[in-house]
This record gives C-alpha cells, sequence and structure tokens, in this order.
C-alpha cells in the first residue's frame, strides 16, 4: 500500500462501472505504478476517534438492533446493545456499546444466553 495527495477529483462517476476519476501524485521510486494504470485508491472520509474495531461476524441483531455478548469479570455472559459506525473491510466499527478492555464472543451464539457460565479458550 501506497500513500499519496489527490491533485483532482471529479464531481461526476460512471454509473455504467461505478468509477469516479481522481488524479494524484505518489512516490513511485520502484517504478510499480506505470502512466495510465488503473489503481484501487481508498479515501478516508472521516476519522473517528477512539473507535472501537470489531468482527463484524460477532455482531447479532435482535428487535432492538445490533448486539454482541461480551465475558464478564466473573466469566460470565453479558449482552451489550451497539450503535454501529461504518466497516473496514470485514470488521465494524462500534460508536458505542462496548469498553474498550470487554472480550467480545466471536462463535458460539446459540448457546449462549446472557448469565450463563462460560470457559475461555486461546
Amino acid at each position: 500500500m501506497q500513500s499519496g495527495a489527490i491533485t483532482f477529483l471529479d464531481n461526476h462517476f460512471d454509473s455504467k462501472t461505478g468509477l469516479l476519476l481522481i488524479r494524484g501524485k505518489v512516490s513511485n521510486a520502484e517504478q510499480t505504478l506505470r502512466p495510465g494504470q488503473s489503481v484501487r485508491v481508498r479515501v478516508p472520509l472521516a476519522v473517528v476517534e477512539n473507535a472501537k474495531l470489531i468482527p463484524q461476524k460477532a455482531i447479532r441483531y435482535n428487535q432492538q438492533g445490533p448486539y454482541v455478548y461480551v465475558v464478564t469479570e466473573d466469566n460470565t455472559v453479558a449482552l451489550r446493545q451497539l450503535i454501529l459506525g461504518d466497516e473496514q473491510g470485514s470488521d465494524q466499527i462500534v460508536l458505542e456499546g462496548v469498553d474498550p478492555i470487554e472480550q467480545i464472543i466471536i462463535d458460539g451464539h446459540l448457546r449462549l444466553s446472557p448469565g450463563a457460565k462460560v470457559e475461555l479458550k486461546s
């Protein structure tokens, strides 16, 4: 992955291909990029301070919205309702609902319920 600076951003995109014309300057010391070459570009639209990033497969949904199961200090299960942000690949930004120190349960959800005892495995 290389970083660069945007020098031009078109205000229209091609509805047939979903492409947007962006021009930029990138250091090409190793000559890996060629003139006219198309590349995939990720442009950050916002920065979320102190964001928590969790795997999407840990998130479940009920009538109140998205939630995760967490392991409490006494090795029991607790349910935490979430407020979600954007997706980042296979992960999800969580704006509210879990503390950074809480351990989130990623799989085995069918056998879980709040208050159930669990055993941690690494």
